[in-house]
C-alpha cells in the first residue's frame, strides 16, 4: 500500500518525489504518514462508537427512571382516592379489625408510595453520578410535594385518632353530648380543611392533583432529553 501511494506520488509530482524504489528512505516517511493517519481514523472511529455506546446507555437508564418516577407519581395520586382500591380491600381482608383500617387507609397508601420512592431513589442515587447538578434540582419539586403530603397525611390521621377517641367516650358515656359538640368543634375546621385537601375532587381543576403533576415535570423535561 505504502508502494503504490509513493508511486502515485511519482507519478504526479515527479520533481518531488524521487522514482520509488523499495527501500528508498521515502518510503519509510510515507509509511509513518499512513500508519499515523490510520490510527487516527481509528482512534476517531473508537471514541465515536464509545460516545454512541454511553447515549445508549444513558438512554436505557433514562427509561428506567422515567418509569419508575411515573409509578412513584401515581402512588401520589392513589394517596387521594376518594374511594378504596383492590389493594385497599386487601389490606382490610388481612386484618383482624377491619375497622382500624378505614380510618388509616391514606396513612397505608402514603407507606406503599414510600416502597414506591425507595425504588426512585435507587435509581436517583445513579443519576446523580451521570447527571449530579441537573437530577438534584429537576426532583427537588417532587421532594418538596412529598414532605407536604406526609404532613398533612400524617396530621389527618392524628385528627382522626382524636375523633374517633371523642366517639368511643360518647358511646360510654364518659362526656355529655355537650362536651362531645366542644371538643368536635375545636378540630372540625381543621379536619374539614385537610379532608378537602386530601379527596381528590376526580375533576380536571382538582388543585392539589395538578400541584402533583406539576411537580413531576422538570423531571420529565430531563428525561425526556435523555431518552
Amino acid at each position: 500500500m505504502v508502494v503504490a501511494i509513493a508511486g502515485v506520488a511519482n507519478d504526479f509530482f515527479p520533481d518531488l518525489f524521487p522514482a520509488i524504489v523499495l527501500g528508498h528512505p521515502m518510503i519509510e516517511v510515507i509509511g509513518s504518514i499512513v500508519t499515523a493517519c490510520a490510527a487516527i481514523i481509528a482512534a476517531w472511529a473508537a471514541m465515536n462508537g464509545l460516545s454512541t455506546w454511553k447515549k445508549e446507555r444513558d438512554a436505557d437508564f433514562a427509561k428506567a427512571l422515567a418509569a419508575e418516577t411515573y409509578r412513584y407519581r401515581q402512588s401520589l395520586h392513589a394517596i387521594r382516592l376518594p374511594f378504596l382500591t383492590p389493594t385497599d380491600l386487601k389490606i382490610f381482608e388481612e386484618r383482624e379489625e377491619p375497622n382500624q383500617v378505614d380510618g388509616k387507609v391514606r396513612l397505608y397508601r402514603w407507606r406503599r408510595s414510600r416502597e414506591v420512592l425507595n425504588d426512585v431513589n435507587a435509581l436517583l442515587a445513579e443519576a446523580e453520578l451521570r447527571w449530579p447538578s441537573d437530577i438534584a434540582n429537576a426532583f427537588e419539586p417532587v421532594k418538596e410535594i412529598e414532605r407536604e403530603l406526609a404532613k398533612d397525611v400524617t396530621r389527618y390521621g392524628v385528627l382522626e385518632i382524636r375523633y374517633g377517641a371523642l366517639c368511643e367516650k360518647q358511646s360510654a358515656g364518659q362526656i355529655s353530648d355537650e362536651q362531645f359538640d366542644i371538643e368536635f368543634d375545636k378540630d372540625a375546621g381543621e379536619r374539614l380543611e385537610l379532608g378537602g385537601k386530601l379527596d381528590d375532587s376526580l375533576n380536571d381543576d382538582d388543585a392539589f392533583r395538578n400541584r402533583i403533576d406539576a411537580a413531576f415535570v422538570p423531571m420529565k423535561a430531563l428525561l425526556r432529553k435523555r431518552i
